[in-house]
């Protein structure tokens, strides 16, 4: 029976998946963590006794939290998938290259 090797062996095999895999789990997390963020700033009920300085920054980490929510998953998405098709493609130089050479070396 196989032992379990623990969290840095579960860490390990994580980081050896497809980077696409990795991308679209951490697109997701981030999204997540951006739209609890998002929801947590959200903008509140003007009062004339609130701090002005208070509610700026609140609305600039909501304006933040929602632009973050989108952008940085899609960036991480495609990332993924440029990093996947320059996978494929590297792969498929060498055995053109190696028909090539015994193409050439038959002449």
């Amino acid at each position: 029976m196989a032992r379990r090797q623990g969290t840095s062996g579960d860490i390990l095999d994580f980081t050896s998946t497809p980077r696409w895999r990795s991308a679209v789990f951490w697109a997701s997390i981030s999204f997540v963590v951006f739209h609890c963020i998002a929801m947590g700033t959200a903008p509140l009920a003007s009062d004339a006794a609130s701090d002005p300085n208070s509610d700026l920054l609140r609305q600039l980490i909501h304006f933040t939290a929602v632009f973050c929510r989108f952008t940085l998953p899609l960036i991480l998405v495609v990332g993924g998938l440029v990093a996947n098709l320059k996978t494929k493609r590297d792969g498929k130089l060498p055995r053109a290259a190696n028909a090539d050479a015994y193409r050439n070396r038959r002449r």
